[in-house]
């Protein structure tokens, strides 16, 4: 490209990077990535009528526009170095993307979680994307890309999340309430006390106890995973996933008139059933060794959905 007089592009940098992490070929990342550290430096030097020139007027002198890392850059940079089992390596290109003024993103934040949570480094995990909280905190504007709700804003309880999620996802259900204690009232059980009343410190979300929630029906301590649905509610954290998590976890331990029970609270705290709503509490609805009858009909009103006899058999008559 340079013979034939063109210039190179970061986004002809990142390609090359990034196809030789896929080939395993880290060596030839770095290479790359240090020629555009290179093609950076050239470019900020003063320029006159084209030329470099150390002595220049300054008010003939152009900076250069254009090429410098981008957050894809370091996000490759994270990967191959997590890829090649450098954490701290890893880590250290997270501090030079808050040295630039760019904010981390989830695929930035991933691989580095990956790896610590499969080390069971949670203090690490929760480390990193903290991290990435102060920095998007300094940043005007800053997001964090979860992917439920695309770019969202970080909040301090995000990392914890995280950890917990992983905590669940890898059998560690025990784990999981404990990281909740620890993480909104430093480890008192508000069942243990006397008024039930304890102050938060972190605040939970609804993905915070979506995950409680879904851990208590997988245990199964269904009475729990009602009590801290209920904490939900009575702290306001209110969204039509948390009503479905609980219908799921009722339903799947046989509770049916419980299931249409919470779908009737649904509109009663201001939110609005959704498909799965609607399909759990017509699970709950039907009888639990099969299908409804033929004769049997699914009617949705206002106290939820029941089965009513048809006015005519199946032959129509």
């Amino acid at each position: 490209m340079k013979a034939s007089g063109l210039k190179m592009l970061v986004t002809t940098f990142n390609i090359l990077m990034g196809a030789c992490v896929r080939h395993r070929d880290y060596k030839g990342c770095m290479a790359w990535y240090r020629a555009l550290l290179d093609a950076e430096a050239a470019d900020a030097r003063p320029r006159v009528d084209g030329k470099v020139e150390a002595e220049a007027d300054e008010s003939r002198m152009e900076t250069g526009r254009g090429i410098r890392p981008t957050l894809v850059t370091f996000n490759i940079l994270v990967n191959a170095h997590v890829r090649m089992n450098q954490p701290d390596a890893a880590q250290a290109v997270l501090v030079e993307i808050a040295a630039r003024r760019l904010v981390p993103d989830a695929a930035t934040l991933l691989p580095l979680v990956d790896y610590f949570s499969r080390a069971g480094d949670w203090a690490a995990v929760v480390r990193v994307i903290e991290g990435a909280r102060q920095v998007a905190e300094e940043v005007p504007g800053a997001s964090f890309s979860g992917k439920e709700r695309g770019r969202v804003p970080m909040r301090e309880v995000v990392a914890h999340n995280v950890v917990m999620e992983r905590m669940r996802r890898s059998g560690n259900l025990k784990g999981v309430l404990r990281r909740f204690l620890e993480v909104t009232t430093g480890g008192v059980d508000p069942r243990a006390t006397e008024t039930q009343e304890v102050e938060y410190i972190i605040e939970p979300d609804v993905r915070t106890y979506d995950i409680l929630i879904r851990t208590l029906g997988m245990m199964p301590d269904v009475d729990s995973a009602w009590y801290w649905f209920k904490d939900a509610l009575d702290r306001r954290v209110i969204d039509t996933r948390l009503f479905n998590t609980m219908m799921s976890v009722y339903l799947h331990a046989g509770k049916v008139e419980e299931t249409k029970e919470v779908y009737r609270l649904i509109e009663e705290y201001g939110a609005v059933p959704d498909e799965i709503s609607v399909t759990l509490v017509l699970r709950a609805s039907l009888p639990i060794e099969g299908a409804m009858g033929l004769g049997d009909i699914a009617v949705l009103n206002d106290e939820g959905v029941t089965l009513e006899p048809t006015s005519k058999d199946v032959s129509g008559r």
